[in-house]
């Protein structure tokens, strides 16, 4: 009863769900591992079975069975009017995919009934992001005994005027290989920026920063973090860059197609429509970049990890000291994992720890912290007053959005371009999570 009731309208479909996908995944082990059945079972469960006409059909025992591309693809879905899920295998290479989602959205558009898995976008963008046998990260070893270079080049932001360019500020890029496991391969140039510490106290390890996203640009927003990072690298230098294909790091690979499907799903009442328009988009944004010839398949963590002990010994530091948030945290943890010899000390903040899954865990994690939030307010003197029975308040503030949602106009801060949008109970929910995050 009580705020229980109000949060089981909400959250705990969101808690219930991410549990049911974890219980899922490790179902999933089970079975990839052999423990539940058999492998003869299995292996008959995943056997195409032939119709009284002697036809093949798209079924096996219990899963949908087909061929992509010369892999097996083993599947189910369910769905009802506020639920629907997909379990998709991939045996032959491990993988699995398990989508829940709140509503019919996720598997009742696509006729899956048909048997064919790859009507789904979530399905074909899965397959085409992990199943591709490019797509695997290589293994890197042989860039540890490649020298690596460092151009130096003009800065590229306004230096402040008690800042020497070349003496308190060195910009360029350090040169690496597009694959670390293939050094003779094409190369790809990281845009550097090192802030120099010039104290009679200096030490010669810097602070080397991680940045998040993955894919914010830090070298052109260096004037502004270089104050608010002050505090954390005393009598170090800094060491700022643009990972692997972000920011001005070359190639930069911009992808405006999805930018603009974002803008044209503002005000799409249909979440399987927009779904489809980003999936295309997205799949459109990497087909551009393929035929540009960009190797997609190396732009990952493995190799930005690579990357970071390219920078370290192009710029001549014996140990380095890391900063690592959100997705700057994963990163560290990679370049822990793979190059732990030069690291002197690592700070890990927003932690997304390797053996986590953003996606399976969130939900759970941001109901958790909403709940925390309410309880809290509930529990305070002053924040009870101010704002009383917040919970209930809230949640009907988001029943109320999502049932009709309300026309509102957004404006690009950067373009000034404004477009129409629709704020639902769904977009209040999304931003007190960003709010949560960035406190």
């Amino acid at each position: 009863a009580g705020w229980r009731g109000t949060v089981a309208r909400y959250l705990t479909t969101l808690v219930a769900g991410a549990a049911l996908c974890v219980s899922l995944a490790k179902f999933d082990a089970a079975m990839d591992r052999d423990l539940l059945i058999s492998a003869d079972t299995k292996a008959a469960m995943f056997t195409p079975t032939l119709s009284n006409s002697g036809e093949t059909l798209p079924y096996g025992m219990g899963w949908f069975v087909q061929e992509d591309e010369g892999k097996q693809l083993v599947w189910h879905y369910g769905w009802e009017t506020a639920y629907s899920s997909l379990f998709l295998k991939v045996p032959e290479q491990n993988l699995s995919f398990i989508l829940l989602a709140n509503s019919d959205g996720a598997s009742s558009p696509f006729s899956l009934g048909g048997g064919d898995v790859l009507n789904s976008p979530f399905a074909a963008l899965f397959l085409d992001l992990f199943a591709d046998p490019k797509a695997a990260p290589a293994p890197i070893s042989a860039q540890r005994d490649v020298a690596q270079t460092f151009e130096e080049t003009a800065c590229p932001f306004a230096i402040p005027p008690d800042v020497v360019e070349g003496e308190d500020v060195v910009c360029g890029h350090v040169i690496v290989p597009e694959d670390h496991a293939n050094t003779t391969g094409p190369q790809i140039r990281l845009a550097v920026v090192v802030v120099k510490d010039n104290s009679d106290e200096h030490q010669p390890d810097p602070l080397l920063l991680l940045s998040g996203g993955p894919g914010e640009r830090v070298v052109a927003n260096a004037p502004m973090l270089v104050p608010f990072l002050e505090s954390i690298y005393p009598c170090r230098d800094l060491i700022l860059f643009d990972q692997r294909g972000v920011g001005l790091s070359e190639p930069s690979l911009e992808c405006p197609e999805f930018l603009n499907a974002q803008f044209k799903i503002l005000d799409e009442t249909d979440d399987a429509v927009a779904a489809t328009i980003v999936h295309e988009a997205t799949n459109a944004c990497a087909d551009r970049l393929v035929d540009e010839g960009h190797n997609l398949s190396v732009y990952n963590t493995t190799q930005n990890a690579a990357d970071v002990e390219a920078i370290r010994r192009a710029l001549g530091y014996e140990l380095v000291n890391l900063y690592g948030a959100s997705y700057g945290s994963l990163l560290a943890q990679a370049v822990m994992r793979d190059h732990p010899e030069k690291i002197r000390s690592v700070v890990l903040t927003s932690v997304l720890p390797l053996e986590k899954s953003l996606f399976v865990d969130a939900s759970a994690t941001t109901a958790q912290a909403i709940l925390r939030l309410l309880d809290t307010c509930a529990a305070d003197v002053a924040c009870n007053a101010a704002y009383p029975d917040l919970q209930t308040r809230l949640f009907d503030v988001i029943d109320r959005l999502n049932a009709e949602p309300v026309p509102v106009t957004v404006t690009n801060p950067l373009d000034g371009e404004s477009y129409d949008a629709l704020l639902t109970g769904e977009t209040v929910r999304a931003n007190l999570v960003t709010f949560l995050y960035t406190t």
